[in-house]
């Protein structure tokens, strides 16, 4: 009768444990199953989302003309102008294209400026600049610089960077809502996988819309700002750039000819006289070399035989 007691109290403390066990793993199943289905769900939701295409437009609707999706209403043109000029006084040129600059709003990227010696009928002085003013002002820019100087030559290149301009806008714009989209999974995170996800994805699209807004602003910049390459000489005579006729050339040249010859003259008559401290020892070594080769080789006098001499 003992044995069997105890045989029941032990298989009824048996089936006690199983049936706690199997509470627990049933109490424990649906919370570890909340919280990977929440966080599966959560950064799946997000990758689900992030892979729908936004529409912000296309390049070719604005090749094309439809631009209401991406708001551009014009083409985006980067303008560059080369000019060649000439001036007889390169400071003042200077003076007055500074103040201009400052006037239209612009400014002067980078300057060049060599101051170098005269020479025949140049100075051999001259200096180049880059200079950026708003581009409805460029025309007017070169129409001044035209008025101050002699204007030999002049090259106008636009480049059209629209489809660029609208891809890079599109991606700037696709980046900034995905921005979004992680900074609210980041207020509903709840756990640390999907913290640790969402922040790391977070610093990658920062990274990439910083670049690209960077790209943005210097499209803009070289879009709003015309660039002005000018290349000014300091010269005696300006060039003649007008056609001339047949009789009209020869006499320019004819001219000019005589306006060399005359300054190879004075050129040499300078070297000359500036020649002198160093032309007048010279001179007097060659004389006295000279008198000595002379002397040295002037014939001698016959002397008298002896026996001539004792009969004197």
């Amino acid at each position: 009768m003992k044995w069997r007691n105890l045989i029941c109290l032990l298989l009824v403390a048996v089936l006690l444990t199983g049936c706690g066990a199997k509470s627990v793993e049933a109490d424990r199943a649906p919370m570890e199953s909340m919280m990977t289905n929440g966080s599966s769900a959560l950064m799946d939701g997000y990758y689900a989302e992030a892979e729908k295409p936004l529409d912000y437009g296309s390049a070719a609707d604005s090749a094309t003309g439809n631009t209401a999706n991406v708001g551009i209403t014009a083409q985006k043109l980067i303008r560059t102008m080369n000019l060649e000029v000439e001036t007889d006084d390169l400071n003042t040129l200077l003076g007055a294209l500074e103040t201009k600059i400052k006037e239209m709003g612009g400014y002067i990227e980078n300057r060049n400026v060599r101051n170098g010696s005269y020479s025949a009928n140049r100075r051999y002085r001259y200096a180049t600049l880059t200079v950026r003013v708003p581009v409805e002002m460029l025309d007017t820019m070169v129409e001044h610089i035209e008025g101050q100087s002699n204007l030999v030559s002049i090259n106008e290149t636009a480049e059209d960077i629209t489809l660029t301009y609208v891809a890079t806008q599109s991606r700037v714009k696709a980046l900034e809502v995905e921005q979004e989209r992680l900074l609210e999974l980041l207020a509903k995170a709840d756990n640390m996988t999907d913290l640790l996800q969402i922040e790391e994805r977070l610093t990658v699209v920062r990274t990439e819309l910083e670049k690209v807004a960077s790209q943005m602003r210097l499209y803009d910049n070289l879009v709003d700002y015309g660039t002005l390459e000018l290349s000014i000489t300091e010269v005696q005579e300006f060039t003649v750039v007008e056609e001339k006729t047949i009789w009209q050339r020869i006499g320019i040249g004819l001219s000019d000819n005589w306006d060399a010859l005359c300054q190879g003259a004075e050129e040499v008559f300078v070297f000359l006289v500036t020649s002198t401290p160093f032309l007048i020892p010279l001179a007097l070594a060659a004389g006295l070399t000279v008198l000595v080769v002379k002397l040295a080789n002037r014939p001698k006098k016959n002397k008298k035989p002896a026996s001539e001499e004792k009969q004197e």
